[in-house]
């Protein structure tokens, strides 16, 4: 779901089979440093899972894309001969101290 909703945000824009995410949890904020993105030998990214966490859990989330030059002449100058360039957006946030009860 969480990836269908950002396609339908920007489908129109770019190729949603290019989109990675990873979502994982980590135990304090100061963690992130050491949690680079990780690649595989072809230049893929590598997600870590899916994990949204719980109550006031600290989450990473990062999204890679992976855009397709389409341009002949300045494209291998972008990609570095490569034909596609990388983007990668990191956000990490802490949940909310949510409490649900039941009604009744």
């Amino acid at each position: 779901m969480f990836r269908e909703s950002l396609c339908d945000y920007a489908q129109a824009l770019i190729n949603c089979n290019n989109i990675q995410t990873e979502v994982i949890t980590i135990d304090n904020f100061s963690d992130a440093e050491d949690l680079a993105p990780v690649f595989d030998q072809n230049g893929r990214f590598v997600p870590g899972g899916f994990n949204p966490g719980g109550v006031s859990d600290r989450v990473l989330i990062r999204t890679v894309y992976t855009y397709d030059m389409m341009t002949p002449l300045v494209g291998p100058l972008l990609s570095g001969g490569s034909g596609s360039r990388t983007f990668i957006s990191s956000i990490i946030l802490q949940t909310e101290p949510y409490e649900f009860t039941e009604a009744g």
